[in-house]
């Protein structure tokens, strides 16, 4: 098992809104069976999405893996 390392745009099809999306297909080879990881700077911005879409403390916290 290797660590990939996610930039924002193919860490987002990690949604499950995005299930189904043709960019996800492509990227899904790359990444199944791995550890998947992404920048420090990436966390905050990660955080700043969930508060600009309206996610609630308890959504935030359904959706959180650590």
């Amino acid at each position: 098992m290797s660590v990939v390392l996610l930039d924002m745009t193919v860490g987002s099809l990690l949604h499950p809104d995005k299930k189904g999306n043709p960019l996800q297909a492509g990227y899904e080879k790359h990444m199944k069976a791995q550890k998947l990881a992404v920048t420090f700077q990436s966390v905050p911005e990660l955080w700043q999405c969930a508060e600009t879409t309206g996610w609630g403390q308890e959504a935030r916290q359904r959706r959180m893996v650590l």
